[in-house]
Parts: C-alpha cells; structure tokens; sequence
C-alpha cells in the first residue's frame, strides 16, 4: 500500500512546507519551523517585515514550529501583540516552546485536537566560573518573567498556574483540547487533515528520541541533521542514474515502475516525489539506487565494451553499487572544483554517466583552452581565491547572516550564503590543503578550531566588526561636552592650561617679544584596561549556534559603551571641580529661570590662570531623569503675549538627559561650555586604538577559539572652567 502521506496529499503538503517564513496564497503568514531561523526566513525582521505586507483587515497566523530563539520569539509577540488590526492563530500541528509565547499574541487562538503542545522553562547554554554561572541563571529568569507576562497578558493562564508548571522543572505536553482547557489556547478546530498531522520523520530523528525536539538546541540539530547533505547528494545521484539509464535506451516506464516499488508510491506520484526530494527519506532514495543499479539495459544500447566500469552493473551487490556511484560523483565534484571545470560541464559529466578517466580528460581539454587569465563573460562570475578576498567574503557572508539589517551581503559574499559554520569552516580547511571527506561534525570543528586555516582568523574579524557595530550603536551622551584624546602609554596624563598672561603682547619697533607663560594643571588622569575572556567552543561550532555568539558579541559591545559613560558621568556626579572657591556652584533649586540665570552668570563671570574675564557661555544643560520634564519646559518655545512672559532660554541650551546621575541626593544638575572654546572634560584611548578590540588564539582550557575582548579607556577633568553645577534642591 502506498504511503499515506505521498499520495495525493503530497502537492498540498509540499505547498505549505514552502511556505516557511513567508505569506502564502491566502495572504496568511506561515511561521513553520524554527523561530529565529535566518536561513529560513524565521528571524524576527523578516517576519516583521511579513507582517507589514499583510492589507487584510484580520492578520492570520499559521504555526507549526518547535521553538527557538526567546529574543526573536519576543520580538514576533510584541509585533503581532502591539498590532491595531485582530490577529488570528491557527496551530496546524506542532506548537512547543518559544512559538507558544508568539502564538498568545494572538486576539483569538484555535488548535485542532490532534495538535501537541508544550511549555516548558526558559533554557540557554552556558559556561564559565561559578559566578558567570550564577549571572546566566539570573538572565534565565529574567527572560522566564518575560514568557509569563506574555502568556497571562490576555488573561488566559494565570501567573500561578504557569509559575506551577515552570516548578516542575520538565517539559510540559498537551493536546490541543488540553491546552484549550489550560487556557494556552482558546477554541478547538477540526483536525487538519494533512498539515496538522505530526510528521516528525521528516526531522530524521531515531525512534524514541522525538522528545528531545522540544528543546531547541536538540532541534536545530535535528533540523541541520548531519545526513541533510548526504540525502540530498543521493537524490542528485539518483536523478543523474535516472537520466543515464534512459540514455542507455531503458524505457521510462521501468525506470518509474522500478522507482514506485522502491519508494513504496503509486507510478503517479514519483515524478513529484523527485521534484520534492525533501519528502523523500535517505532510506527510501538508497533504495531507489539500488533498484536503479539492478535495471537491465537492453543488449541493442549496450556497447560492445564498456567505458564506464565505475557505473553500477546488472547483478552488483545495491549496496555495492551505491558505493562506487557515490565514489565517482565525489571524484568528478572534487576534479572540478580543483580545476574550475563550469557547473554545466561538471553536472553532465555526472549524469552522462562518464568514469573518472574520462572527467579528466575533459579537464585537460578544458585547461588547455582557457587560461586563467580570461575575462568573466556576462553570467559567469570568477571567484578571487586569494587570501585576503576568500577570507573577506566568507566574513561578510557570516556577518549577513549575523545581522542582516547592518551587514548587505556583497556580491563576492553570496559564494558563501547560506552556508553554516561548519560548512565555511570545511571551505578553510579545503583550501589549506586538508581534506575533509570522511569527516564527522565533531572531527571537522576540532580540526577548524585547531589548525593554521583562516577560519579562526575570519572569525576573529566577524567578531571584531560586530563588537565594533554594537559598540557604536550605543548612545554615549557624554560626547558633546568631552574632547578625545589619544595616549601613548598607560603613564598618568596631566592637563595643559594656558594662562591669560600668555596673551599676544604688542611688540613696538625693534622690540623684543616677550615670553609667555604655560601652566601645567594638577589634575590627571590615566589608562584603564577593562576586558574578558570567553570561548567560541566546539560545540557552537557544531550546533551553529551563531544567534548566540551575536548575542554575546553585542552584549560585549553595548557593555564596552556604557562603561565609558560610566567612567564619564561618575567624574560628573562625584562633583570634584564644583565649589564655591572655583566659582562653578550655585544656589540650589530646581531647574528654572532664576536658577538658570545664576549657573550662566557664573559661566560669564569665570576667570582665566591669570585672573583675565574669558567670556563663558553654557551650551549644554545636563539633568538626571528626574529633571528631564522640567529641563524640557523651560527650554521649549513658547509664545507668549507680553514682553514679561517670554521664555529666554527657549532653544538656547541643548538638553543632554543621564540615567547614570539619578540616585544623587536633591538631583542636582549643570551647565557645559562647548568643549571646542572651554576644554573641560577630556576622555582617552591607547593610540592605534579607538574602542574595543579582540584577540583570539586557539584554545587549550577551552575546546575552541578563546576570543579576549580588551579595552582601553580613560577620562578626567582638564579645567573647572567649562562647567557649573547647581546641587538641586
């Protein structure tokens, strides 16, 4: 009896399957598989992007997924949660994990019985001494705060009931009436007949372990199931024996018979079943070699002698002759990419059926008629093998994946798109001259991880570049009222200041110029390094878990930022340079008028090293948190009726508002000359080096590439000249 599943359902099935991370027909989004998936259009900005092509009045959702990312999943649930327009979810099979939190987004959510559902603890990986152990669990438990808000926003799981399930600690199943009665969901469906059917063979996973796709980490690998490529390699294969042996004279309606047996099909449905391949399990393609390879070519195509004594003969063993098909497709792909044969010539010489004598053959006619210094002809695009362009490209592939929104793929990056980590990290080894044939998962990430190819290299730009990105993309509000310096060395730095009495004096005729003064402030400030140490191990690599290794790079860079502002401002609220000796502290008040009048007073009083008027004027108003409305008032244009009522200072002073000065008893605020006239604060990196950058080696501790982020940073005051303080009130 032919396979339920392959017959007549198979067109509607292959439909939805395509569908992943896109709308379909009926204008519905389709999230089936992994939420957070860049490669399959799962990640958060795609389906953002999705949403906003949706004109309906009603946004239809369609879920079939095993979890994934809990950042991502957020992002999808405040998108959909935040939308004005009805949002409806209809669960078509599997709902589990992090595609249960985007599915409570929904106004109305409806599950069919046969539906399995499951809920369960936030998980993550992690590494590292007791301590970073400690801060990962807190992390964990911030994001499990965030799923209970999510799933008790609408009211239909209590927090108890969840805090309940989340205490046992397991992964919590239920049907779709089940879930319908915890609240998870709202309405029962009719059973959907054929996307709701749970085919979890399609993962390839062994018997009994299907449990372990609810954790997304057990589910990525199961998606990027190591065997992937080599069931694809075999439909290739099996197409190419196909076309040979109707080359060879056999009719096509053997080779479908001998195709429908072996596949267990009707003759109908092996046509679309080829075209489908991913339908197909590497079981069900072996044996569709084999009965290829036992097909008898008729006596009257055959040739007297054969030329091709790699192709699989009438009689040989099916095992047998699947090995030496394989070894010969594997040695024709291995001799073009050596010698840069086209695909189209490449493609042929597998499907014609040609040994691998009479590949290179071809090889050498092709070399000996196109030298490797032609022109690229419109269409054929030649790829740059040197070092810095092959690493160049594989990096700017990685970063695309990374972060789409930031990084374009360039058109060399696009021979690496779509590519994993272990996938590039073969491309290295190739090129180094190691093969990598025969090589598990585990084997090739040791191998990368440890040798002299430009994998670690690459990786160490990836991370420089994306570090550098988040680093910049962090507000840092001290920039307007500090000047950058560079230092040379880690010694203390002590501020110049040039007195008044320095002044350009009138020389009279055959005058002698007088000598200036310079004075050399007491205040200092040196160097700080700031740094960690954390690992891209072996099993990262193997689970290309790259969302993660982002993560944290941005974490790093957003951490490298807000610890500059952190040095800056606390210089600010210590307050050193504020006293009534220095004449930059005034009354305390809040921020008005009056107040304000006395700090710019101040500012126009201020004296120079010599006691001469320099002529002040504030730019920048600074006030915490708590200020920021008043601050925002005074500062706004208002038009008023009468010569007493306007506002003088509106839009005279440009507001800087810095969480990091809340916390300061009577929230005392300040005023800030231009840095350029008055240098006031000044703020310092190593020469060479303008933020943070990283340094990788291989690891010995750590099983793969420990990457060390080191920062180099300092700040202090240069002059209380530029800045008055009011302390509040």
């Amino acid at each position: 009896m032919p396979h339920k599943l392959l017959t007549k359902k198979l067109s509607a099935k292959a439909q939805l399957m395509k569908a992943k991370g896109l709308l379909n027909n009926r204008n519905e989004l389709m999230l089936y598989g992994i939420i957070g998936d860049w490669f399959e259009g799962m990640d958060a900005a795609t389906i953002v992007s999705e949403l906003s092509a949706i004109d309906e009045e009603t946004i239809v959702v369609r879920i079939h997924s095993p979890g994934g990312y809990i950042t991502e999943g957020l992002a999808m649930y405040n998108a959909l949660a935040q939308s004005e327009r009805r949002v409806e979810v209809h669960i078509d099979g599997l709902c589990a994990s992090m595609a249960t939190v985007v599915a409570a987004a929904g106004d109305v959510i409806y599950t069919p019985d046969n539906a399995l559902w499951m809920v369960h603890r936030a998980h993550n990986m992690a590494q590292g001494h007791a301590d970073e152990l400690r801060e990962a669990a807190d992390t964990l438990e911030v994001f499990e705060q965030s799923l209970i808000m999510a799933y008790s926003a609408n009211g239909r799981v209590s927090e108890d009931r969840l805090k309940e399930i989340f205490a046992t600690g397991k992964d919590y199943f239920m049907t779709g009436a089940e879930a319908v009665a915890e609240g998870f969901a709202d309405e029962l469906t009719a059973s959907v007949k054929a996307a709701a059917t749970l085919d979890l063979s399609s993962l390839q996973t062994p018997t009994g372990e299907h449990k372990k796709l609810f954790d997304f980490y057990h589910a990525v690998n199961a998606a990027h199931h190591p065997n992937q490529e080599e069931h694809l390699m075999t439909l290739k294969q099996l197409l190419a024996q196909k076309a040979a042996l109707t080359e060879k004279g056999v009719a096509a309606s053997a080779i479908v018979s001998a195709l429908a047996v072996a596949f267990n099909v009707e003759e109908s449905q092996v046509e679309a079943l080829l075209a489908e391949g991913s339908k197909a399990t590497a079981k069900q393609l072996e044996a569709g070699m084999s009965a290829l390879a036992a097909i008898q070519v008729p006596s009257s195509a055959a040739p007297a002698q054969s030329t091709t004594p790699a192709e699989p003969q009438a009689g040989m063993d099916p095992q047998a002759a699947i090995a030496t098909e394989r070894k010969r497709i594997a040695d024709i792909n291995a001799l073009a990419m050596k010698h840069g044969l086209p695909e189209a010539q490449k493609n042929t010489l597998i499907s014609d059926g040609s040994t691998i004598e009479q590949a290179r053959a071809m090889a050498l006619d092709y070399l000996s008629t196109h030298d490797h210094a032609r022109q690229p002809t419109p269409g054929v695009r030649t790829i740059d093998t040197s070092g810095t362009a092959f690493a160049e490209s594989m990096a700017n592939a990685m970063l695309n994946r990374m972060q789409p929104g930031r990084f374009k793929l360039e058109e060399s990056g696009r021979d690496f798109r779509g590519m994993n980590l272990l996938d590039m990290a073969a491309q290295c080894l190739e090129r180094g001259g190691i093969s990598t044939r025969g090589f598990t998962r585990n084997e090739l990430a040791a191998k990368a991880l440890h040798t002299t190819s430009d994998f670690p290299e690459i990786v160490a730009d990836v991370a420089n570049k994306v570090l550098i990105a988040a680093y910049q993309a962090q507000p840092r509000t001290f920039l307007p009222i500090a000047n950058q310096a560079t230092l040379s060395d880690f010694k203390a730095k002590h501020a110049i200041e040039i007195g008044g009495g320095s002044d350009l004096a009138e020389v009279l005729e055959n005058g002698e110029f007088e000598h200036g003064t310079v004075s050399e402030s007491k205040r200092s400030y040196k160097l700080t390094t700031f740094g960690r140490i954390f690992a891209m191990t072996r099993q990262l690599l193997i689970n290309d878990d790259i969302g993660a290794f982002t993560q944290f790079l941005s974490n790093i860079g957003a951490l490298a930022a807000r610890k500059e502002s952190q040095v800056v401002w606390s210089l600010v609220k210590t307050g050193a340079i504020y006293s009534s000796g220095n004449k930059n502290l005034g009354t305390g008040g809040a921020v008005s008028e009056t107040t304000l009048s006395e700090l710019r007073k101040l500012m126009r009083q201020m004296k120079g090293l010599d006691d001469e008027p320099i002529n002040v004027s504030a730019r920048y108003l600074v006030v915490n948190s708590d200020r920021e409305t008043e601050a925002q008032k005074l500062l706004s244009s208002v038009l008023a009726s009468a010569t007493g009522d306007v506002n003088v200072f509106a839009n005279s002073l440009e507001l800087i508002t810095e969480p990091l000065l809340d916390g300061v008893s009577n929230n005392p605020w300040y005023a800030f000359a231009d840095p350029m006239l008055v240098p006031t604060l000044e703020y310092a990196y190593l020469e060479g080096e303008t933020g943070p950058y990283i340094e990788t080696k291989n690891g010995f501790e750590v099983d793969g590439i420990q990457v060390k982020v080191r920062h180099d940073f300092g700040a202090g005051w240069v002059s209380h000249r530029g800045s008055v303080k009011n302390p509040g009130a």
